[in-house]
């Protein structure tokens, strides 16, 4: 299960997208019920990717999930997941860390990172490593974790995820460019 707090409710989500909340998740048998269903995705979409909270175009507090397809945005009112104007090519990493940073909702795809900022209208901006001529080859591999720190953004990229020998690294992110935080001791080695 994959779970959320949002609302005075815990959700908990199946691998397959079968979600539920609870509003007395404390109690010795609490109630759950059944709520929002992705029925669009396989359990290999979700696997790796967690729901977070971001605003919606009015400002409210709703819950996203970074898919390996798209984004998907949960309407409570119906309740149902819907799609977002956030697409993007199947790849096999697409979604894995996402994280909210900066009034931005920060998705990787392999070395891409999409920063989906919420307004009318809405932007979708790519600032991932893979910008300014990328990264060099002996730091190629794909985005695994993005984490927010209070001044930046840090990006775990493996590369035992892509072929050929390289190194995992750290990089870090001030909304003005990248830089190298840290490189692995030895090559074709998980750096976190």
């Amino acid at each position: 299960y994959y779970g959320i707090q949002w609302d005075n409710k815990l959700f908990k989500f199946s691998s397959t997208g079968t979600g539920y909340y609870s509003t007395n998740p404390a109690a010795a048998a609490p109630t759950w019920t059944t709520c929002g269903n992705l029925t669009d995705v396989t359990a290999a979409d979700l696997a790796g990717r967690h729901p977070k909270i971001y605003q919606d175009a009015d400002g409210n507090d709703i819950i996203y999930w970074a898919t390996r397809k798209g984004l998907k945005a949960m309407d409570f009112s119906t309740p149902q997941w819907v799609d977002t104007k956030v697409v993007y090519p199947g790849h096999e990493n697409a979604g894995v860390g996402a994280e909210f940073w900066r009034g931005g909702l920060f998705i990787p795809i392999g070395l891409d990172v999409l920063k989906y900022t919420v307004g009318t209208p809405a932007t979708i901006e790519n600032v991932g490593l893979s910008q300014d001529d990328g990264l060099p080859s002996e730091y190629n591999g794909n985005i695994v974790r993005l984490y927010g720190s209070y001044d930046v953004l840090y990006a775990f990229v493996d590369a035992t995820e892509t072929t050929g020998t390289s190194t995992s690294s750290l990089w870090m992110y001030d909304e003005k460019g990248w830089h190298t935080f840290a490189v692995d001791s030895a090559t074709e080695k998980t750096f976190y």
